[in-house]
């Protein structure tokens, strides 16, 4: 959870924004190059799960996600949080590459485009 802290404090305190932290990871917000996944696949089960965690630490709650495929990006789940005192709530991004390879980031929902908008649709959780 340590490195959790050290990455919202880091999107927090980033002059230029969060996006600046994420050159090397997927895009804040699906695009049209984006394919949806079913989300019952283990890979975004055990994204969910670790969003969950999150989410649960902040006493909140996902409240939409998303989950996508990209040949640049690999497999890419995203959630929106509710909870612990950002105004707009979190973004959890987790991606597996194409190695297998497990990374997530978390940044201030105000950085993000809405999951709502686009061609995905808006994907509730409970």
């Amino acid at each position: 959870m340590r490195g959790l802290a050290i990455l919202i404090a880091a999107a927090l305190a980033a002059p230029a924004g969060a996006a600046d932290l994420m050159d090397d990871l997927p895009p804040l917000g699906p695009d049209k190059d984006m394919r949806v996944m079913r989300t019952d696949s283990p890979e975004a089960r055990s994204c969910a799960a670790s969003a969950g965690t999150m989410a649960r630490s902040l006493r909140g709650r996902i409240i939409r996600s998303v989950f996508t495929y990209s040949p640049a990006w690999g497999m890419v789940w995203r959630g929106d949080i509710t909870g612990g005192g950002s105004a707009g709530g979190w973004r959890y991004i987790c991606s597996v590459d194409l190695k297998g390879k497990k990374r997530f980031v978390v940044v201030p929902a105000r950085e993000t485009p809405p999951l709502a908008s686009g061609p995905w649709g808006d994907v509730r959780t409970p």
